[in-house]
Formats: structure tokens, C-alpha cells, sequence
């Protein structure tokens, strides 16, 4: 079971969420700002508190689904998924370092290279979705928790 915080507080104020992700990051030892659980991100998401930015690649995005809405970055492009040059400069047209930023891809691998990278940068606010769209082969992931893409 997840320790998201919509679990125990279904209209949780968006501020406590993020500070939870941010605990939990902390917590991680994450280099960036924190870890959100794919539910949060999308209720974040949808109350216009947050930017999901999707940086799987652009095939994933049409063979799998994306989130509705959600802009797109690729961290890596393929066939040969080598890492994009040009991910903050990309983000940055989707995105403002200000905003929360929360980071998805497929397994929550790229999505936390592309979040350590973005701190690195001195974006404050980027947050890596845990499970990313797929799951980690637990069971878990944005679509095992019946979120919206595209494919719905």
C-alpha cells in the first residue's frame, strides 16, 4: 500500500501534498525536490497546482498513451535512446523553473535523471512521479491505478 496522502485526507490541500513529496524525497536522499505518487500528481495536475511533463519519447507517447493535456520533453529520443541535448531547453518551452514540476515516464527511471538534471539547473520545484506510467513490475504505475492517457 502507498503512503499517498490522499489515502488518509481525500481533499488534501495541494501544499500538503507537495510538502509530504518533499518529505519524502528527503527521505529518499533524491537529489531533487521529491517523489509524488502518480494519483497526487494527477489531482495536482488537475487543479492547475502543478505541470506534468511527460519525457518518455514521442513513439511511447503514441504506442502507450500519454496523460491528457500533459506537455511532453523527451529525456532520451529513440531508437538508440540516447539523452536528448536539448531536455531543459525543451522543458523550458512547457514549463518555468518556478512552477512544480512533475516529471513522468514509464518506469520512474528517466523521470528521476531528468529531475536531477533540472536541480542541477536550479529548478527549485521538480518533482519525479514514483511508478511512472507503466509501473515498476509491482503492480503500480499510472495505469495500474486506472489515471486517464490518451488510450482511455
Amino acid at each position: 500500500m502507498s503512503e499517498n496522502l490522499f489515502d488518509s485526507i481525500p481533499n488534501a490541500e495541494s501544499s500538503k501534498v507537495l510538502e509530504r513529496s518533499r518529505e519524502r524525497g528527503q527521505a529518499d536522499n533524491t537529489p531533487y525536490a521529491g517523489s509524488i505518487f502518480p494519483d497526487e500528481a494527477w489531482t495536482l495536475f488537475q487543479r492547475g497546482d502543478a505541470v506534468i511533463v511527460d519525457v518518455r519519447t514521442a513513439e511511447e507517447l503514441v504506442d502507450v498513451g500519454a496523460v491528457p493535456t500533459a506537455p511532453h520533453a523527451a529525456w532520451a529520443l529513440a531508437p538508440a535512446m540516447t539523452r536528448n541535448g536539448n531536455f531543459v531547453q525543451d522543458l523550458s518551452k512547457v514549463a518555468k523553473p518556478t512552477d512544480n514540476i512533475l516529471l513522468l515516464c514509464r518506469s520512474a527511471r528517466r523521470s528521476a535523471a531528468g529531475a536531477q538534471v533540472l536541480a542541477q539547473e536550479g529548478w527549485p520545484n521538480v518533482f519525479n512521479i514514483l511508478e511512472g506510467l507503466e509501473g515498476t513490475g509491482a503492480g503500480d504505475g499510472w495505469l495500474m491505478r486506472g489515471l486517464p492517457t490518451t488510450l482511455d
